[in-house]
Order: structure tokens, then sequence, then C-alpha cells
């Protein structure tokens, strides 16, 4: 048996519950209360689809630290130009393998977060280091993809905290 949203029901249990929730969306007055049944399982849908990552600060607002004429200088990721080398202490959120060795993830600083890709010959060498929830320090050059600054990381270390 199908309901009407497309969702074949696991159990009996199921069923009565969407067939409960499908008479209350057809309702013409829908000031009334959602039913408990209902309103249980689309918490559990809302809790099942709720994103686990969390980020903090600015998407690119990663703060850096870049070699300049001037010296060292600190400034967020989204304003240092494309090519210039870049350092930062992060905890790595995530981290992806593709099918060609390079990696890419999410990392998190102060002042925001960035997104990182790594080589494969460098996935080689930092594989160890480029772990989730990892503290470590960062060095790798700015790029852009598409219009999202993002470090490319060719060296690591841990950072014991």
């Amino acid at each position: 048996m199908e309901n009407r949203i497309g969702l074949a029901p696991t159990s009996r249990a199921d069923s009565s519950q969407a067939d409960e929730f499908l008479r209350w969306a057809r309702a013409a007055d829908r000031t009334a209360p959602l039913p408990a049944e209902a309103a249980a399982a689309i918490a559990r849908l809302e809790q099942a689809f709720r994103p686990t990552t969390k980020t903090t600060g600015n998407p690119a607002g990663l703060l850096v630290d870049f070699d300049s004429i001037i010296g060292l200088e600190s400034q967020p990721l989204k304003t240092v130009k494309a090519g210039a080398t870049v350092t930062a202490t992060v905890t790595i959120r995530t981290v992806r393998l593709s099918d060609d060795g390079r990696a890419r993830g999410i990392i998190d600083g102060s002042g925001g977060w960035a997104i990182f890709t790594t080589s494969s010959l460098a996935q080689h060498r930092l594989g160890t280091i480029l772990t989730s929830k990892g503290r470590i320090t960062v060095r790798g050059t700015v790029t852009m993809v598409g219009k999202v600054p993002t470090i490319d990381v060719w060296a690591a270390r841990a950072v014991n905290v």
C-alpha cells in the first residue's frame, strides 16, 4: 500500500499515521492542531535530516596569516588574493576522499570556516594528519573554486593543545 505522498509505510502504525496526516492536510480548516502522531513523525524526520556538522562564523571568513611585502599579516580568507600563500591553525570538520586520491573538506578556525583541497601527492603525505576533528596548522595556496576562496593545502602539522 502506498500513500499519496509516495512513501510506502513500513508498518500498519505508519500507515494509520500517514492516513491521519492526509485527512488533516485535506481538511478545510487548517487551524486545527496537527495530530500528535503526525507531529511526532515530523519531529523524527526533522531530526534525521538536521545537519550534523556545525561550523562557526562566516564562510571564507577564516583568519589566515599570509606573507606580504610588509611582513606577516592576518586577514579573513575572503580578502586574500588568489595565489597567495597562507597559514592557519584550524580544526578539520569534514574530510572526503575522491577516487583519484585527492581530498577536500571543511576547516574551522577563528573568524569562520573555509573549504580546503589537497592534491593526490599531498594527500598521500598528509593523510594521517588530515583527519576529522584533528587540530592542525595548514599551509597552502589560495585558489578560487567558482567564487569561493579555498585553500589548496600542501603542508600541515599536528597541533598539541
